[in-house]
């Protein structure tokens, strides 16, 4: 054994480090290699524990922070509204303002604390308000917007019957007149007394009428002057909307603006059940798929029965997607058929159905017939796709139209249990197991169910004079596929959309009832005679049918870019034909002010393709219907405010419309009138409720907060490094506009 105290010598030395030439020297030269790795190998492991041991101070650190963080924003909030502190000595007084005592007890009645935030957050937050909150019964509907609104006009009133606050404006003339306006809305006495007369003195002074007046013609009567006098005497645009405003594209400068229209009731209103509501409403919301329904329904062969078009894959689940659970609710009503008696039977009572009121409302219009067509062919199509699916009467009904599910073809639902649940659920009423092995355990679940029975059900005979939206609404009402039942809106789940688009034509339909009932009941008030006065307005409907059918949908004008167009009044009268002259239209509504109008005058146009097509309209259509329009748009504006009979037509009117089932006080309606925005009367009532509402130093505050906001907007321009330094400076510019 070598002893422990020798030493190498210097040659020893050499030879390890590997400086000698001997073969020896390479044997000691790799020894050394296995020891230098060996070192690194230790200096690694240190290396990442020492890394390990920086990364978990790193968490601790940073976990340590974010709770002192936290715990300094419960400080804080302690000491602002509890009054206490997690750090000693500096307890604060908690806030007990009054408008930090009215938020607070606001948050608690807002919040329902019986529901789990987890489980539903929004009933949380809101399910107390809305408990406590029901819909008024002379509102349509009902939301925190709408109750402060309700107490800011209960202020208003008392402000405008306050005396003292009367006298405080003695001297402003503007206000003045706010207090005259409000005070003659609200006289009842002299408004009953007065009954239709206003109106009536109204009428003879633009013109007299043809609905009210058998001696009226043409010869006393001109379009444009009657025009002018009705948009900038009475503020009502019966066929188009003028307004100054900001330009769109360069917001230093004002603009005319040129618009279509809005009318009393919408568009889909006037246009429901009509050839043109099919062609275009249906088929944008899916005639396609409202034609594969006809098509599952309406097909035999051989004198039986037999299932037409494959299932559609959307189910109840997929609320989002359009027309959820449609074919299955058809193919549970085909079940229900197919266990009848006499399931043939039923099956060509239900055909026949179809075929009729088909027949029946092809002839409404002659653009009816591509409707027609299209139905028939999808009819055509889904018999000649299916003839062989006949299905035989000795399997269970529940498995005739299950089983298809499984073929290969149906992949996507197939291989998704919980759609498939879904399916299965809304087919049978059952829910599948929790584990199930598809298909073997859906095949047993299906041959478990009891064989199909007779049931009493019967299709109710539908008379031929009901509409054809009715009959197809009934027909779901036996389908049984609406999830709410049959309301159209319950704890905020939506209806399927093809029973929401039924209901909503069958809606429609009701309000363009109630408004020609209103047109009628409003020409008896005024002494119009009933059998002279039918005919013409129906021309008068007619002719906002027509208008509506030009208006732009709220679709189409989602884009104001898209569909602004800037253009000199001579383009204007060049893109549109002679009835309108617009140089002499624009001069009338300017001639009381300094401002002069030339053919190069710019005009913002949101509207073009609609003020081309009315002006069209407009030649085609004779004076006598022109007239009548315009008046009546005259009438309808202003009878509301009226006496008791007219108010309460308008009351019939907006309870199918809006459904509210009580009337409106009268003192409300006036502060509605003065509070619209095209109003002028607006601003003095504005000035009022400042002046009660807020202090100088609320003022001063909120003009603090605006020259903050602009000052970080300008110092944040610069950290802006898409921008380029012209741009940049047009926006400071801007800011300062």
């Amino acid at each position: 054994m070598a002893d422990p105290k020798y030493r190498l010598t210097m040659e020893e030395k050499m030879h390890l480090d590997g400086n000698s030439n001997s073969p020896d020297g390479h044997i000691i030269h790799s020894r050394k290699r296995v020891q230098r790795n060996g070192c690194s190998t230790s200096v690694l492991v240190f290396v990442v524990v020492l890394l390990s041991l920086a990364c978990i101070s790193l968490v601790i650190f940073l976990a340590i922070e974010k709770l002192q963080r936290n715990d300094e924003i419960r400080s804080s909030f302690c000491r602002t509204v509890l009054g206490t502190s997690n750090s000693s000595g500096n307890v604060t007084p908690p806030c007990t303002s009054v408008q930090c005592i009215l938020a607070s007890a606001n948050i608690l009645r807002t919040v329902d604390q019986n529901v789990d935030p987890c489980e539903d957050f929004f009933l949380h937050a809101c399910g107390g308000w809305i408990k406590s909150n029901p819909i008024p019964p002379n509102e349509p509907l009902w939301n925190q917007v709408l109750a402060l609104k309700k107490r800011n006009d209960q202020l208003l009133k008392r402000l405008l019957d306050d005396k003292t606050v009367r006298k405080r404006y003695i001297v402003n003339d503007a206000v003045q007149k706010a207090f005259l306006y409000y005070d003659s809305c609200t006289d009842q006495d002299a408004i009953e007394h007065a009954k239709g007369s206003p109106l009536l003195e109204l009428i003879a002074r633009y013109g007299s009428w043809n609905i009210t007046n058998k001696t009226w013609t043409s010869d006393s009567w001109n379009f444009a002057e009657t025009l002018v006098r009705i948009h900038k005497e009475l503020k009502l645009s019966p066929l188009f909307t003028l307004q100054v405003k900001p330009d769109l594209v360069e917001s230093s400068r004002y603009v005319i603006m040129i618009d279509q229209t809005t009318h009393t009731i919408t568009r889909d209103a006037y246009l429901a059940n009509t050839s043109y509501h099919y062609q275009v409403r249906l088929t944008d919301d899916g005639l396609e798929c409202f034609e594969d329904l006809l098509g599952h329904i309406t097909s035999t062969w051989n004198g039986k029965v037999v299932l037409t078009g494959d299932i559609n894959l959307i189910i109840v689940s997929d609320h989002d997607s359009p027309f959820a659970c449609i074919n299955v609710g058809v193919d549970r009503y085909l079940n229900i058929v197919y266990s009848s008696d006499n399931p043939e039977e039923q099956f060509e009572h239900l055909n026949s159905m179809f075929k009729e009121c088909i027949e029946r409302h092809a002839p409404l219009r002659r653009e009816r017939r591509d409707v027609r067509n299209k139905l028939k062919a999808a009819i055509r199509r889904a018999r000649e796709t299916f003839t062989r699916q006949a299905l035989s009467s000795n399997k269970p009904k529940v498995w005739r139209i299950i089983h298809r599910i499984l073929k290969p073809n149906q992949q996507p639902l197939r291989q998704d249990p919980d759609r498939l649940d879904s399916f299965f659920a809304c087919t049978t009423g059952r829910t599948l197991p929790v584990s199930c092995d598809l298909p073997s355990c859906l095949k047993e679940e299906i041959e478990s169910l009891p064989d199909d029975s007779p049931t009493n059900f019967k299709l109710r005979e539908v008379p031929h004079s009901e509409r054809f939206t009715d009959d197809v609404y009934k027909l779901f009402e036996h389908i049984k596929t609406t999830p709410c039942n049959e309301q159209y809106y319950c704890q905020q789940e939506p209806l399927d959309c093809l029973h929401l688009m039924l209901l909503e034509a069958d809606l429609n339909l009701l309000v363009r009832k109630a408004y020609q009932q209103l047109m009628s009941e409003l020409i008896n008030l005024i002494g119009g005679e009933t059998k002279w006065a039918e005919h013409q307005l129906k021309e008068v409907f007619e002719f906002e049918q027509d208008l509506s059918k030009l208006s732009a949908t709220a679709n189409e004008r989602a884009d104001r870019s898209k569909v602004y167009k800037l253009m000199t009044l001579k383009e204007l009268q060049n893109k549109t034909e002679k009835p309108i002259d617009w140089l002499f239209y624009i001069k009338a509504m300017f001639q009381d002010t300094s401002y002069e109008i030339e053919q190069d005058e710019e005009l913002a146009i949101f509207a073009l393709d609609y003020l081309t097509n009315m002006s069209s309209l407009i030649t085609n259509t004779p004076e006598r219907v022109l007239a009548n329009y315009m008046m009546w748009q005259v009438v309808v504006q202003l009878a509301p405010h009226l006496s008791e009979e007219y108010r309460r037509a308008f009351y019939n009117y907006h309870r199918v419309v809006m459904g509210s089932s009580g009337e409106t006080d009268i003192w409300k309606k006036c502060i509605t009138e003065m509070s619209r925005l095209d109003n002028d009367i607006g601003d003095p009532l504005g000035v009022i409720f400042l002046d009660e509402k807020f202090e100088k130093k609320d003022k001063e505050s909120v003009m603090a907060m605006i020259d903050d906001l602009r000052e970080t907007f300008i110092a944040n321009l610069d950290k802006l490094d898409w921008m380029d330094n012209k741009t940049r400076a047009y926006a400071r510019e801007k800011v300062h506009l």
